[in-house]
């Protein structure tokens, strides 16, 4: 294991969040209320190579106006291409400066815009949410063309991406974006999986079985990823780390995607933990950054 990593881990486990889900909803609500009022939406600040701004993106779900905001990054040298980047945000956190600044990184690294949803509070079942990422889709579908357009999703953002299909397949359908990236989706624990969570869970720094297991409300084709039309769904990628509780899904993900036909690439790295690919900087992560970078700049498939 390299000193990268080991530093990495130890960073992970010094933050804490393994221990915000072992409190009582009430106690981890104020958590996270404290935690987002310390971290609100704020544009990063412009440079030579940037432009940033907010747009605003209202839906009616279930009868309810929701307004929800989307912060794009856009390169100043026009790139006439974008990523979709959906983060992780399962207790519910914004993204941290971090999460954002690797999404900012990624778009640099492949001279593309990047588009970054911040979940409304208002809907909290992945329902929900992806109905409010097929919005967004929409919206940038009016800038470039579907297949200048990758999915790049992490944590809950990358279950956002694979439910995003079969909804789509179900709606107006929107034409399908190049390539999909998921690292680390979560979903809930089916059948066998309830097991193999359990005892990943007591190696996993970031997340205790009894609040991960069944942490996604909605449907159970959309928590469990199963039975899902995932007809239209572009090439993928799906990266876990096996210390993360969530990589339990990765067989019924896989056995998933490839009884609809989806050419999907999976990735099971040793010793890493959940979203790892964030961590571009460490030694272990950066084989399947390049891959990730090297993929999306493949302009022969544009």
């Amino acid at each position: 294991m390299s000193l990268s990593l080991t530093l990495y881990k130890n960073a992970l486990k010094r933050k804490g969040f393994k221990k915000w889900t072992e409190k009582s909803k009430e106690e981890l609500d104020e958590k996270v209320k404290a935690y987002n009022d310390k971290h609100p939406l704020a544009l990063p600040k412009e440079n030579y190579d940037h432009l940033f701004s907010q747009i605003e993106i209202q839906l009616v779900i279930n009868s309810k106006l929701i307004t929800f905001p989307v912060v794009k990054m856009v390169q100043k040298t026009p790139a006439n291409k974008a990523i979709l980047c959906a983060p992780g945000s399962e207790l519910p956190l914004n993204p941290s400066n971090d999460e954002l600044e690797a999404a900012w990184r990624l778009g640099d690294e492949t001279h593309r815009d990047v588009w970054v949803p911040y979940y409304p509070r208002e809907d909290q079942t992945i329902n929900g949410q992806t109905a409010c990422l097929y919005e967004v889709y929409k919206e940038m579908l009016k800038y470039y063309k579907p297949k200048a357009i990758d999915f790049f999703g992490y944590s809950l953002g990358a279950s956002l991406m694979i439910d995003f299909f079969p909804f789509n397949n179900s709606h107006e359908q929107l034409e399908t974006p190049r390539f999909l990236f998921l690292v680390s989706p979560i979903g809930n624990a089916v059948g066998k999986e309830t097991k193999q969570m359990k005892k990943i869970s007591k190696k996993d720094p970031l997340m205790t079985f009894e609040y991960g297991k069944d942490l996604l409300t909605g449907t159970d084709d959309y928590t469990h990823f199963r039975h899902l039309d995932l007809s239209n769904t572009p090439e993928t990628w799906l990266f876990y780390g096996d210390l993360d509780m969530y990589s339990a899904k990765a067989p019924s993900i896989i056995t998933t995607f490839k009884m609809d036909l989806v050419p999907i690439h999976a990735v099971m790295r040793k010793e890493l933990p959940h979203a790892y690919l964030l961590a571009s900087n460490v030694k272990e992560v950066k084989e399947d950054y390049q891959e990730v970078i090297d993929t999306m700049n493949r302009k022969d498939l544009l």
